[in-house]
């Protein structure tokens, strides 16, 4: 989130999506809403929620942290360090040459 955060300050853009996502829950949501509604309803909610009650009201990090500033911290499972995505809508022409070059591998293999 950083990365992008600093992307964005570098390079003003209407829209950036930090994600990939984020992108698809968008695009979803534009060209299928119905469908999408049904379906954040039932699986957004439900990931809101926890079994673990809650942190009492002046536990928060407003004005210091709480812990060693933890980047991943409460996540369960395996959380990703970087997004495909946001390393092609940052860098193109890097994700337009290697994909040139995948596409002639194959096209070589042939």
């Amino acid at each position: 989130v950083a990365d992008a955060i600093l992307f964005a300050a570098a390079h003003p853009r209407r829209t950036l999506f930090v994600g990939g996502a984020a992108k698809f829950t968008s695009a979803s949501a534009y060209h299928m809403p119905r469908l999408f509604d049904r379906v954040a309803a039932t699986l957004f909610s439900r990931g809101q929620r926890t079994v673990r009650p809650a942190r009492p009201r002046d536990d928060n990090a407003l004005y210091e942290s709480r812990h060693a500033l933890h980047e991943r911290e409460g996540m369960e499972g395996p959380v990703l360090r970087g997004c495909a995505y946001n390393a092609v809508v940052q860098r193109p022409k890097v994700a337009s040459a290697v994909a040139l070059t995948a596409a002639a591998l194959v096209v070589a293999a042939l």
